[in-house]
Order: structure tokens, then sequence, then C-alpha cells
């Protein structure tokens, strides 16, 4: 079963999708409803003196309504293509392994895809051209990615889910293939999370470090969520957290190991302003620190 197209070459050589256009609208009978569709190559490129038709490329693929686009490392040059495709929610097919392999991004921490993402771009993770490299699954590419972005578990599940979204399979199976993904994420995370816990238990305390408090102030009318930062706080994994602004506490979450929110309690001050010491509870264990906060009337 056929459900899509794809061209791929040297983009600075040699013709661009346009001369090819009718082409492939008449050769596909290609249509808006139709159910064949479009994932080009674009802008597979990283050189800083791109030709005009290598970087002009991508106009031709949305005009000929790709589904996705693969690659798109020279993206990162048209900023203003982004609000497009957020609008149209047309992603991109990134490639950690193979863009590292072929040369197009040495440090995978320069990996433009961050950029896309953060941005608000979907992106899927893809292997393109695992045969070749020695691997047959996405793992080796979730873990550059995963290592190299500063990604979290939200994220991953996101970029995963996008897999599935930006598929072209049918919505039926879409449906199916988001219960056979969430059940098995659901799983992964409370075998992870009980490992972990098991583990915890067996590794001695780790010191506590406490850096920042941010903000550090805010209005003493409304709740404000503030973030601790510092090291050490995996002691906190698989603790209850509280926080304590003077002595009135509230519920703490942990986000990584070196960092914790909370949110500010509702309190009534006379003065314009008062400072209270802010201490955390992990567990059983009440953390004294050296940070302040300050609540504005």
């Amino acid at each position: 079963l056929v459900r899509g197209f794809d061209l791929e070459g040297e983009e600075d050589r040699g013709h661009s999708l346009n001369y090819l256009n009718e082409c492939l609208i008449k050769g596909f009978n290609y249509s808006l409803n139709s159910s064949f569709k479009f994932y080009f190559h674009s802008v597979e490129t990283s050189w800083p003196e791109d030709t005009i038709q290598t970087l002009e490329n991508i106009y031709d693929a949305i005009i000929l309504k790709t589904k996705r686009i693969g690659h798109g490392l020279g993206l990162i040059k048209l900023p203003w293509i982004y609000k497009y495709l957020i609008s149209s929610q047309t992603p991109i097919e990134v490639c950690p392994a193979s863009n590292q392999i072929l040369g197009y991004v040495p440090d995978l921490r320069t990996h433009p895809a961050v950029n896309y993402y953060r941005s608000g771009v979907p992106i899927v993770i893809a292997g393109d051209d695992p045969g070749a490299f020695g691997y047959n699954e996405l793992t080796v590419d979730y873990y550059l990615a995963f290592m190299s972005w500063g990604l979290d578990l939200s994220d991953l599940r996101e970029i995963a889910n996008n897999s599935i979204r930006f598929s072209s399979m049918s919505n039926e199976n879409k449906v199916i293939g988001f219960q056979k993904f969430n059940l098995s994420w659901t799983n992964f995370i409370d075998r992870s999370y009980q490992k972990i816990c098991r583990d915890q238990k067996e590794i001695s305390s780790s010191v506590l470090i406490f850096k920042d408090l941010m903000p550090n102030y805010g209005p003493s009318s409304s709740e404000t969520e503030i973030n601790l930062y510092g090291s050490g706080f995996e002691t906190a994994i698989c603790e209850d957290i509280f926080c304590f602004f003077g002595e009135i506490k509230s519920s703490g979450k942990m986000v990584g190991i070196y960092h914790i929110k909370c949110m500010t309690p509702i309190i009534k001050i006379e003065n314009s302003f008062k400072t209270v010491n802010y201490k955390i509870l992990i567990g059983n264990i009440t953390y004294q620190t050296q940070l302040n906060y300050t609540f504005l009337n």
C-alpha cells in the first residue's frame, strides 16, 4: 500500500520541486482531498552560503502541500516560515543520528530542531537511513535528542505522540495507536517510578544545596508559582514535598533533580511588604535554607 511520495537529492544541484510540479500533480492525480500525500525532503543543508534554490525549495514543498518536511535543517535561516508550520501543523522529520553522521550537525547540542520545537513547530524523531548506519530502531535517535536538547519526559511523550498524530494512518487507526502507546507509556512510567523508589532506599541521602528562589517576591493577595533551584533533589523523588513561607505550608512538586516548584499561599499583611524565610519539607525531614521570599501588599 502506497500512502505517499518523496523526492530526495542534493537540492543545490539539478532542478527544484517547482520544476517537477506539473509532473507530480498529473502523475499522481494530486489534489487536496486525495489520500495520496507528499512527504518531501527539503532544506537538508547546513552550509552558511546556501544557494537561493536550496533554501527556497521549502516554498515549493509548501505549495505542493507536503504533509511533512524531511530534515528541514535550513529552516533555522527562515524563521518567518515557523508561523505557517505551526498553523498548518506541518511537522519536521528530525534525524539526529543521521545529521551527525553525515556532518550536518557535528555537535547535536546546536541542532536547530530544539529551536523549532521550543518555538511551537511540531517535530517527529526519525531514523533517516538506520539500515545503512547499522541500527534498526529509533532508540539511538531518541537518546541523542534527549541527551543533547534538554528534553524531559513530557517532551519525549509529546514527540512520540507526534509520530502517530502526523502519520499517514487513518483516524481510526490513530485512535488505536494512541491507546496502545499511552498504555505502554503509563506502564513504563509506573515501572520506572517503582524501580527508582526501590533503589532510592538503598542509596545514601544526597547533600541538598539550595541556590536560588525565583521569583523571590510577589503579591500577597494571589498565588505565585515559585521555582527552587539547587542540587541533590533526587532525595525527593519518592517523597511528599511541602514548602514553608515562614510558618505557612504549601504543596511542592519536583520538576527535576535541580528544580522544585511550589505555589505561594495567600496571606494578609499590614505593611507594604513582608519578608519571610523559606524552608522545605521532604518526606519527614525539614531543610532550612538561607533563602527569603517577600510578600507585597
